[in-house]
């Protein structure tokens, strides 16, 4: 089981239910060195920025067949790239996965 950062769609407990079957437990979290973009016609990723920080919740105990489900929703490979990431959960450094933008799959705003 894995911890997945959200800072998007998926913060949208709905969405995550309709995509998995399943309700996950969340908090509250930050991720520094990368920062937001979100375009004008577009969903919103990040890109690494040694001084930006997101905003995001982290979904806990993501099993995989729930993975499977979030990596097809986020065309991992194509728009995204599932990254390994060090996130602050309650001012603990907490291992966990996001969706990083890949930088030719979107346009720069």
């Amino acid at each position: 089981m894995i911890q997945l950062f959200v800072y998007g769609t998926l913060m949208d407990r709905a969405l995550v239910q309709q995509l998995t079957g399943r309700r996950f437990r969340t908090q509250a979290a930050l991720l520094h060195g990368y920062r937001k973009v979100v375009p004008q016609n577009g969903y919103p990723y990040i890109v690494s920025d040694s001084g930006g920080t997101v905003e995001g919740i982290v979904l806990h105990d993501v099993d995989a067949v729930a993975l499977r489900a979030f990596d097809a929703y986020e065309e991992e490979g194509e728009l995204y790239r599932r990254t390994a990431v060090v996130v602050t959960v309650d001012a603990q450094p907490t291992p966990a996965f996001a969706y990083v933008g890949i930088s030719n799959a979107h346009r720069q705003s």
